[in-house]
């Protein structure tokens, strides 16, 4: 069998069927719609936007998930923000039919599982970059450069990444794994081409790995003064 038929199979393993989408495509609407009116009486609302591998189309089969981000003014108050998004959250899930679970990141977050398909409520606030003032508000910055990196075919090489680091368990960004963000599949697959090409230099790999996308610094010496010098593999985001 050649390496084209295993990919081939490979894909069909991991990209989701029309049915699926549909499905997930259904309920992201209906989502957005609760969340719009839901949010018209609570202040410092300024944005709601879909984020995450299912508004850059990277998304995986079996693993539906949508980021509905809910943009806050940069003069809510951090506790207000918090207070805010829990209630609007826990609205929005039940709505929808969906058991609101409380999670935590940097902030909290309201999750929910409606027909398989994962809704995380997440807060941020509307700024510019590099004015940021929690981890969250450079979600929707990073949504835009994949959407304007990735070339049209490259979101199944970001799913046949995926799927192999998933195989591997090294897939996923929380501390019991501490692997490989959906993100940064997606920005190796946006720097090196495809899935192929990804192993194909990570069998090259010598740490530390440098990907600095967008060129900020002038050199890898320059770089490496300011990071750790046991990291493996370093990130600049683009």
């Amino acid at each position: 069998m050649s390496y084209e038929e295993v990919l081939e199979k490979a894909l069909r393993l991991v990209k989701p069927s029309k049915a699926e989408e549909k499905k997930l495509r259904r309920i992201i609407e209906r989502a957005l719609n609760i969340a719009r009116e839901e949010s018209e009486s609570v202040s410092g609302i300024v944005d709601i936007s879909l984020e995450g591998s299912v508004a850059k189309n990277t998304w995986i089969r079996n693993r539906a998930e949508a980021d509905i981000f809910i943009h806050f003014s940069p003069e809510v108050s951090r506790d207000e923000l918090e207070k805010k998004i829990i209630d609007l959250g826990t609205r929005i899930v039940k709505r929808l039919g969906g058991k609101p679970m409380l999670m935590y990141a940097e902030h909290p977050y309201v999750e929910g599982v409606i027909d398989s398909v994962t809704i995380d409520i997440v807060a941020c606030y509307k700024t510019e970059p590099p004015n940021w003032i929690s981890a969250t508000d450079r979600t929707p910055y990073h949504t835009r450069y994949v959407l304007k990196k990735l070339k049209p075919g490259q979101e199944d090489e970001v799913r046949l990444l995926k799927g192999f680091m998933i195989a591997c368990g090294v897939y996923g960004a929380e501390i019991k794994v501490r692997g490989f963000s959906g993100y940064l599949t997606e920005l190796l697959v946006i720097s090196y081409g495809g899935f192929l090409e990804v192993l194909k230099k990570a069998a090259e790999w010598r740490p530390p790995v440098i990907l600095d996308l967008e060129g900020y610094y002038r050199s890898r010496e320059e770089l490496i003064e300011f990071e750790e010098q046991y990291a493996f593999l370093i990130l600049i985001r683009p």
